[in-house]
């Protein structure tokens, strides 16, 4: 039932992706750049990549999870996840030329929470879906 309905909705799968990919991005350059160290001309971007990764999942990921937050009903779980998960995720942008060694687990708390509000709200809708009461 779930991986059904998350095939009929793009815009959670993208959420979901594109917060993956920033973890991704946070866990793999640093080990990338110790094994092959021509890559370190790409940490000066490193910045660069975060903010163009942010200005795609706040608006993708907002619009998914309200979108779907009308339907179900399950504001304070689901997008009250999403915007601490986000504000996180901020948190380790605006932090890192100050504390680098905060903004990795920042940016992996972030998208985790992200990537679990967009779960919370695929179920959510899968739930509406089957016509059950998802309001509780």
């Amino acid at each position: 039932m779930f991986a059904r309905f998350a095939r009929n909705s793009p815009a959670d799968q993208a959420g979901i992706g594109l917060s993956a990919l920033c973890m991704l991005h946070c866990l793999s350059l640093p080990l990338l750049i110790s094994v092959l160290p021509a890559l370190g001309v790409l940490q000066a971007y490193e910045s660069w990549i975060h903010r163009g990764l942010l200005l795609l999942t706040v608006p993708v990921s907002t619009w998914a999870l309200s979108r779907g937050c009308a339907r179900h009903g399950r504001w304070s779980r689901v997008f009250g996840i999403a915007m601490l998960a986000l504000v996180t995720l901020l948190g380790a942008m605006l932090i890192e030329p100050i504390a680098p060694g905060l903004a990795l687990p920042l940016t992996v708390a972030g998208s985790l929470g992200l990537i679990t509000s967009h779960v919370l709200n695929l179920r959510g809708l899968a739930h509406c879906r089957t016509g059950a009461n998802s309001h509780a």
